[in-house]
């Protein structure tokens, strides 16, 4: 009879989440995994595969619970004006706040910043397909919805969410890079200056 398993996946692939926020995926090896999930080696190879396996499903998750959540919570589900949701989306994740994890299983053991997605991109595992596709789909993902909240005030709204979603990655970058809270201030307010905070009026019929 196999032996009954005592770890839900899900609470699994949040601690192996949080564990490859904080570190990065090159920067974590099997001893940091297995103290985090509370399981040997052979268990988490079992389960999941092998070590990038086990990144790639925390990727999606990640993608999937803490993206997904974020988008839906500030620029889809909000009742502000767009350039207040995109401004609202942008600062809580340069200045990221413990409520967007509250819909998650566990806390993380340790305060998080930065993201997850950029941490990536910055790493030498993003040059594998599996991973390489999840980034773009989260690009297209972010585009997407820049663009539907944009669509009431700019004709361009695709442009426009093209271009804020480049100086968004870049504020990102910033972030992890330890710039201080006054520089990203600045370049935040750079970025936002770029929303149109009405779409212009222009009728050709009553030009004469």
């Amino acid at each position: 009879m196999p032996r009954p398993r005592h770890h839900d996946n899900n609470q699994l692939i949040e601690q192996a989440m949080y564990c490859f926020w904080a570190r990065g995926y090159s920067s974590t090896g099997m001893r940091e995994l297995e103290s985090s999930l509370n399981l040997r080696a052979p268990a988490i190879y079992n389960r999941f595969g092998s070590k990038q396996a086990l990144f790639t499903t925390s990727l999606e998750y990640y993608l999937e619970r803490i993206v997904g959540h974020r988008i839906h919570h500030y620029l889809t589900d909000s009742t502000q004006a767009p350039p207040d949701r995109l401004a609202q989306f942008m600062r809580s994740a340069i200045f990221p706040r413990n409520a967007d994890l509250s819909l998650l299983s566990l806390s993380p053991p340790q305060p998080l910043s930065s993201c997850l997605l950029v941490r990536t991109a910055l790493d030498p595992v993003a040059r594998s397909n599996d991973v390489k596709a999840i980034l773009h789909r989260a690009q297209r993902t972010l585009e997407a919805a820049f663009t539907t909240t944009l669509a009431p005030l700019s004709a361009h709204a695709d442009d426009t969410a093209r271009q804020l979603l480049l100086c968004f990655n870049g504020l990102m970058v910033s972030q992890l890079c330890g710039h201080s809270r006054a520089e990203l201030e600045g370049q935040l307010d750079a970025t936002l200056a770029l929303i149109p905070r009405s779409r212009a009026s222009h009728n050709p019929s009553t030009q004469h």
